[in-house]
């Protein structure tokens, strides 16, 4: 309790203090889309009007109760920690190392063919050496490598940091569609030109697997009705201790008889002399 304050005095004290929390759970409801943050403003408010033990804010208790089973029925997702993730992803694509790009000319060298083999052996044996070292197998299913000079690398790098930054806004947003397909674009641009053999490259990439699977959280439900019913029940208290106090009693003129009139005695006074004379 505070210290000088009567039981009224308090009691619109702890309304006052109802209404700045019910602000706040409201302001980052729409501002931080934190459902735990603004579930625990509506319960600070709640506490306070329980307080104040004023049966005229029931029904303001009555629809926060209601706002915080919303609330509670949203799934438990770290919002903060996924943005830092994808951030941090962000800032450190600029040190992983790219693929080693292929040389623009292959060629192995022929195998020395061995003495000990006759002379029709050894005329196979050079053949074959001879092919292949022109003709070699490709596997299909290895990744087709461009060869990207500097200022390619650069702009790869920047796609990448600009499909992190899209991915992370679109989750803040709760634009399920845009994020996937942001992640599935960075995903795609790090397989297919960084070295996924690398620690921090493997990390990235599963880092952006989990971060994938995450479910999208959906939007924050309405929490603004206990606020309109909060100001809509703090006007009639606000105007009741101005229509208690009785009206300032206007000054009460002054007798007639009692104002004196120095004008009308002064000229007797100045004629006293002249009858002596």
């Amino acid at each position: 309790s505070v210290p000088g304050l009567n039981q009224r005095s308090r009691s619109e004290w702890l309304k006052t203090e109802a209404l700045y929390y019910l602000r706040i759970a409201n302001a980052q409801a729409l501002l931080t889309q934190d459902p735990d943050i603004a579930a625990s403003a509506l319960q600070l408010a709640d506490e306070k009007l329980m307080q104040s033990g004023d049966p005229r804010v029931s029904n303001v208790r009555r629809q926060i109760a209601t706002e915080l089973t919303a609330l509670d029925a949203m799934p438990a997702v770290d919002r903060a920690g996924i943005s830092f993730r994808l951030q941090s992803l962000a800032v450190d694509a600029s040190d992983w190392p790219l693929r080693e790009t292929t040389p623009d000319k292959f060629r192995p060298e022929a195998e020395p063919v061995t003495a000990e083999l006759g002379p029709w052996e050894r005329f196979v044996a050079t053949l074959k050496s001879v092919f292949g070292s022109i003709v070699t197998i490709k596997e299909a299913d290895a990744p087709q490598v461009a060869q990207l000079d500097a200022a390619q690398q650069a702009m790869v790098v920047e796609s990448l940091k600009a499909e992190l930054q899209v991915a992370r806004l679109a989750f803040a947003r709760d634009n399920q569609a845009l994020f996937s397909a942001s992640i599935d674009r960075a995903v795609m641009l790090i397989e297919a030109y960084f070295d996924t053999g690398a620690a921090a490259v493997a990390g990235a990439l599963a880092s952006l697997k989990d971060v994938q699977s995450v479910e999208m959280p959906g939007a924050m439900p309405d929490i603004s009705g206990s606020l309109a019913l909060m100001l809509a029940a703090a006007e009639p208290m606000a105007a009741e201790p101005a229509a208690a106090e009785p009206a300032a009693a206007e000054p009460a003129a002054a007798p007639q008889s009692a104002i004196s009139e120095p004008a009308a005695t002064e000229p007797d006074q100045a004629a006293a002399p002249a009858e002596g004379e």
